[in-house]
């Protein structure tokens, strides 16, 4: 069908999402790889230590290094939630 949402195509593959932001390029791992502690920090609602988890750590230096405030976290998560096909509550 040619209406699938990119993410999950992506899922249904298990492959890599890629995702702007910010003018950068995110990839992150389909959700099926991530790690117990992601998805337990997702479900608790941890915001950075689930952004942390499924970030490269290369990614996540960078998204912090310009000196971030909540609203970018909360829009970098919504682009992310967007990218790969999850939505919090």
């Amino acid at each position: 069908m040619s209406n699938d949402l990119p993410a999950a195509k992506a899922e249904a593959t298990e492959k890599p999402v890629t995702f702007d932001f910010d003018g950068r390029a995110y990839t992150i791992a389909p959700s099926s790889e991530w790690s117990l502690d992601a998805l337990e920090a997702f479900e608790d609602e941890k915001v950075i230590s689930f952004v942390r988890a499924i970030l490269v750590p290369v990614q996540w230096t960078e998204f912090k290094s310009k000196h971030r405030k909540p609203a970018d976290l909360s829009d970098l998560m919504e682009a992310l939630g967007e990218a790969s096909g999850i939505s919090g509550n």
